[in-house]
């Protein structure tokens, strides 16, 4: 049911927020490749599990499943980020960011498409074997990945007073709101955007075309950023976020279909320039 499934969004959520920091600790003793190969394994146990869990109709499975993903997220969580700020000079971070993004939504434009024939051939038994045959590669991708040059940077000693005293400088507080709040701007569409279609009185079936059409739009997001001078991060960061908080407004206000449509398919994009603006942000204030 629907309640379940957000009840397994919870679990998975609280899985994650509980591993971020074990993850962290252990990531700067085995450095980033090798927290993303075992982040990728995790990942792969995890779509094992959803699968499993689906032929043998089990809850229980389907609980261990959002646990192992869960801290997997905690393991992936800032670790591609910053292997990447580590592997490349410091001012091709930000391009290449968007470059990654790019090929990651041309990726999921391709699986979007392929899944539609999938799910025709084999229903929902093919696409969750196809989702766990996808895992397998990145797996074995993450495997081929090259050490960092320079390893993460050991741990200060210190007291723990110390260490929450840093967690709570103010920079750390911004930055921690700042990705917060853009995280529930992508959950807003990833979990309503359904919804505001059918209160649009529009068909669940306006949602693939939605979903490829704002993914579309978001290949924008790495031309723009590779335009943008250094100088103007700082304000296009805040104009980007307004304009999502405006897009946002803006959604849950009109009722009919053609601008309700227009607005979900800029939100994504207006959320993901800010994200990759903040990435830039986040690793040199960890410098």
């Amino acid at each position: 049911t629907v309640g379940q499934f957000f009840l397994l969004q919870a679990a998975l959520a609280c899985a994650a927020l509980l591993s971020e920091l074990p993850a962290g600790r252990l990531t700067d003793r085995i450095g980033y490749r090798n927290t993303l190969v075992l982040c990728e394994g995790l990942f792969l146990l995890a779509r094992a599990l959803l699968l499993t869990a689906f032929l043998c109709g089990s809850p229980a499975l389907f609980g261990l499943e959002a646990a192992v993903e869960g801290v997997a997220l905690g393991f992936d969580s800032g670790t591609r980020s910053a292997y990447l700020y580590a592997t490349v000079p410091p001012e091709a971070f930000l391009a290449r960011t968007a470059q990654v993004e790019h090929r990651e939504t041309a990726g999921f434009i391709t699986s979007t498409v392929l899944y539609a024939g999938l799910y025709a051939w084999q229903r929902l038994t093919g696409l969750l074997a196809a989702t766990v045959c996808t895992a397998g590669v990145a797996f074995l991708a993450a495997c081929t990945l090259p050490a960092e040059k320079k390893s993460p940077a050991p741990s200060r000693p210190g007291s723990g007073r110390a260490r929450i005293g840093q967690l709570l400088d103010r920079r750390s507080l911004a930055l921690m709101a700042a990705l917060a709040a853009l995280s529930m701007g992508r959950l807003l569409v990833n979990f309503f955007y359904a919804d505001k279609l059918a209160a649009c009185g529009l068909r669940p079936e306006w949602m693939t075309p939605v979903i490829l059409g704002y993914s579309a739009l978001q290949m924008l997001a790495a031309p723009l950023l590779r335009r943008l001078p250094a100088a103007w991060r700082s304000r296009a960061l805040g104009l980007c976020c307004g304009a999502a908080g405006a897009v946002m407004a803006a959604l849950g206000l009109v009722r009919r279909a053609g601008p309700a449509l227009a607005l979900m398919l800029a939100l994504p994009l207006l959320l993901q320039l800010p994200a990759c603006l903040l990435e830039a942000g986040e690793n040199a204030f960890i410098d």
